[in-house]
Order: structure tokens, then C-alpha cells, then sequence
């Protein structure tokens, strides 16, 4: 061997020895109580976290790690979105991805942000109201994630209300708003965003950018959401839609479907099987299902064979309103007046014939 190659060969073994001796010290012999059983932190080592701690040190020299030290190296894009979120300043990262030594990746179900374990921890700190986590459990998109395990087809918080940049829920950014929460919902139910915001009165209003018209989570909730097709669901429909049509709600309870519908015959006809879910026009639209042109239609549903003149019943009439069908009002006023004459006759006959 030459005596260049003996050089750049003690070099070598210099530089080795150097490397051995400038190596951080093993953490375990002095922390052994600490389990590390991260998935999401395999390749890490403990300085890569621990960068402010000196080479000696007590642990009663030492302050908690700030988010900025110990996870901001990695994750300083997640750390800025937290900073402007309504998290800012109130949740620490392992406050809600758990104990920084058993931190988990996401998609993993041990992780304490995977879809099913997101309920129980945002839940720890957003349980007031009560039905926000209760309401949610309890939901059809609830179900289907904690009972029904699908992961991928339900909804669980993040998907509602982003992960990292999270607003407040009537933020004109946030997803839950009035303006973003038709796509937010849409995300999942396409087809029925597609349909009602070109088909519906309701969906029409709110693409031209008005904020008085009903969204999704108005008629639907937004946690305690239930299944549309279930009786319940279809007794409670008049009064969701009565929320805004209150005269309509009126003139609906005093039809035979409104009264049939108070005694919790869930076959009755409700406003949707009328005016449909998420198609809804105006009576005088031509699209409109209860149009003239589409109002047998509409009828046979249910009542098969059903024939114009049937069909052309009014169900929202108010017989007190002499503006709205003069011939009807004429009727009530002579059957009312009848009613109470009958009963005022017999009342003073029963009186004078007792004495």
C-alpha cells in the first residue's frame, strides 16, 4: 500500500472515530420509562424532537416542549394552518394526535385522528352542547361510521370541518357556512347538490349568492341528522318546512294529509312528496311537480287513477280567507254561523226548559 493510499486511509478511520464519539448519547439508558411506539415516527430519532435538551441535563431542568420545537420542524405547514384556526392558542398538537411517543399516522385505526376515533377526542372538548357528539353519534352518517365500520363512505368531524384549518362554523370561510356548506355536503352527495341547485327554488337562490334561503343543514341538521326515508323523519319534514312556510303549515294541518300526518300515520303525504326534495319550484314554474301540467302526476303516486278534476283540489286553501277562494269563505261563514246558532238555540232551550 502506498503512502498516499495509508493517508487517505487513516483519514477514513479518523473521520470514523470522530463520528462515533460525536454521536448523542442513548436516551434509553437514562429514559427507560419511556415506551416509544409511534408508527408515524419510525425514522426519527430522539434529538430530531429533543433538539433544545443539552448533552447533560436533568429532567428537572427542562420545560415541555412547545409545538414550535417539537413538531414545527416537520410540520410547518400544518403548524401555520393551526395558528390561524378558532385551535389557535387552545389545542396543542398531541392534545389531539395523543402521547408524542405513540403518535400514529392518520389512516391507521390506533391513531387518535383516524375517522372513528375523531368523535371521542374532538368530542373530549366540544361536548356542549350535549348533542353535538350525542346528536352525531345517533345520525345516519353516525351509524354507518361506528356501527356500520364505513370509514370511507361516512362523514366523520375533519371531513365537516377540515383537519388543521379550522374556522368558526359561521366563518364565511369555513366549510359549515351558509355559503360553502351546499358544496361541503355536495362533496359526498353530488348528484343531489347537481339537482338542486339548478332544479330548486331553494338551491337556484343560493348559486345567485342570496343568504336567505335554506341550505342543506337547514332542513337536514347538521349533527343530528337522520335518515330522510324514515317515518320519523317523514312526521318531522312539514314542520322543518314550516320553519320558513309557516301559512303553509297552517292550511297543510287542517287537510286531511296534515291531520292524518298528526297521528303519526307516516304514509301520509307530506310537503315533499308534493313539492319533492330537491327539486321544488313554484307552483306557477311549468317545471314545478305540482304544476297543472304535472299535478296528476304528481297525485297518482299515491292515489292510482286519479283525474284532473280530483287532482285540481286546492291543499293549501285558507277557508277563512275570503281573498283566497271567495266561494269556500261564503261556506265556512254559513257552517260556522249554522254551528253556533244550533248550539245557542239548544243552549237557551235547555236553559228555559230547566227552570
Amino acid at each position: 500500500m502506498g503512502s498516499r493510499a495509508k493517508l487517505l486511509t487513516g483519514l477514513v478511520l479518523t473521520f470514523l472515530a470522530a463520528s462515533l464519539c460525536a454521536q448523542e448519547p442513548d436516551c434509553m439508558e437514562c429514559h427507560e420509562d419511556v415506551v416509544f411506539k409511534s408508527t408515524a415516527h419510525t425514522e426519527e430519532d430522539c434529538i430530531d424532537c429533543h433538539a433544545n435538551v443539552p448533552p447533560e441535563h436533568e429532567d428537572k431542568d427542562l420545560e415541555p416542549l412547545t409545538d414550535e420545537e417539537g413538531c414545527g420542524d416537520c410540520h410547518r405547514r400544518q403548524l401555520r394552518r393551526v395558528e390561524r384556526s378558532v385551535h389557535e392558542s387552545e389545542a396543542r398538537c398531541a392534545e389531539c394526535h395523543g402521547d408524542p411517543h405513540q403518535i400514529h399516522l392518520v389512516a391507521e385505526p390506533a391513531s387518535t385522528m383516524s375517522p372513528v376515533n375523531q368523535v371521542k377526542y374532538c368530542g373530549s372538548c366540544h361536548d356542549d352542547p350535549p348533542e353535538l357528539v350525542d346528536g352525531f353519534i345517533a345520525s345516519v352518517h353516525g351509524r354507518g361510521l361506528l356501527r356500520s365500520g364505513l370509514v370511507e363512505a361516512s362523514p366523520s368531524c375533519s371531513n365537516c370541518h377540515n383537519a388543521h384549518d379550522i374556522e368558526a362554523v359561521d366563518d364565511d370561510k369555513a366549510p359549515t357556512s351558509h355559503a360553502n356548506s351546499p358544496e361541503m355536503c355536495g362533496s359526498c352527495h353530488k348528484p343531489v347538490l347537481d339537482e338542486w341547485q339548478v332544479l330548486s327554488a331553494h338551491g337556484m337562490g343560493w348559486a345567485e349568492g342570496s343568504d336567505e334561503v335554506p341550505v342543506c343543514t337547514d332542513c337536514h341538521s347538521s349533527h343530528a341528522i337522520i335518515d330522510p326515508i324514515t317515518s320519523e323523519a317523514r312526521l318531522r319534514s312539514a314542520d322543518t318546512c314550516g320553519d320558513c312556510h309557516e301559512d303553509y303549515l297552517t292550511t297543510f294541518r287542517a287537510t286531511f294529509h296534515g291531520q292524518s300526518s298528526d297521528l303519526g300515520l307516516a304514509a301520509s303525504a307530506t310537503c315533499s312528496d308534493c313539492h319533492t326534495s330537491h327539486a321544488n319550484l313554484p307552483a306557477d314554474d311549468p317545471n314545478s311537480s305540482v304544476h297543472a301540467n304535472h299535478v296528476v302526476e304528481t297525485c297518482a303516486k299515491c292515489h292510482e287513477g286519479v283525474t284532473a278534476s280530483i287532482a285540481s283540489f286546492d291543499p293549501h286553501n285558507d277557508p277563512t280567507d275570503p281573498d283566497d277562494n271567495f266561494a269556500v269563505y261564503v261556506v265556512w261563514v254559513f257552517m260556522t254561523g249554522l254551528l253556533i246558532g244550533v248550539f245557542a238555540f239548544f243552549g237557551i232551550h235547555d236553559a228555559l226548559w230547566l227552570q
